[in-house]
């Protein structure tokens, strides 16, 4: 009987902590934190340009964040991105989009356009009084951002202007003026030979 209950207790607690493993990888995946030591930055886009929740944020060439929100309003679109609570970002940046590869995932990238003073780095972006100063991102705080140029889009654009006829003729037209301008330095230079041989 105790060993029925000891196989039992046995199986139980196998697969009670199978189960907390598999939660644990699911929120691992997921980009989870138990500890919510991040703040939230608001993009407004005219164009998302493919980018989607979950995407990654950049700054400096280093992954710092995601997009856990894509609201799309009639004047725009307001990406929410979350980043890691650590980072304090300088207030004057630029922020775009940018595609890893020619068919790859979109993601956010955050430029800094000035250095941050020993100062600005003690300020916490989470903190009530970040807003009175001007040095650095706070929560909630909204920025303006500026797609990157989409490629199948601006192929088709150039695509379309080499199918123009106007822009052949004018080709056609500069090379007839180039062979034009051609035969005239050729006829001149028999003139200067002439000219030299009958100096002589």
């Amino acid at each position: 009987m105790r060993s029925r209950l000891f196989r039992e207790g046995s199986v139980g607690l196998f697969l009670l902590f199978g189960l907390m493993a598999f939660g644990g990888i699911i929120f691992f995946l997921k980009g989870y934190k138990f500890q919510n030591n991040t703040y939230q930055l608001k993009l407004s886009f005219e164009n998302a340009g493919g980018l989607r929740q979950g995407g990654r944020v950049f700054y400096r060439g280093v992954g710092v964040g995601r997009i856990v929100g894509i609201n799309p309003g009639s004047n725009g679109v307001e990406i929410i991105t979350e980043i890691d609570g650590g980072l304090q970002i300088p207030s004057q940046v630029r922020v775009s989009t940018i595609r890893s590869g020619l068919l790859g995932d979109v993601s956010v990238n955050i430029i800094p356009k000035s250095e941050l003073t020993d100062e600005a780095k003690q300020i916490n972006p989470l903190s009530e009084n970040c807003n009175t100063q001007q040095y650095i991102l706070c929560n909630q705080q909204t920025i303006n951002g500026q797609p990157s140029p989409d490629l199948v889009e601006t192929l088709a654009r150039l695509s379309e202007r080499l199918n123009d006829d106007s822009l052949f003729n004018n080709i056609n037209n500069a090379v007839l003026n180039i062979n034009k301008a051609g035969e005239k330095v050729a006829q001149l230079t028999d003139e200067i030979s002439t000219f030299t041989q009958q100096a002589k």
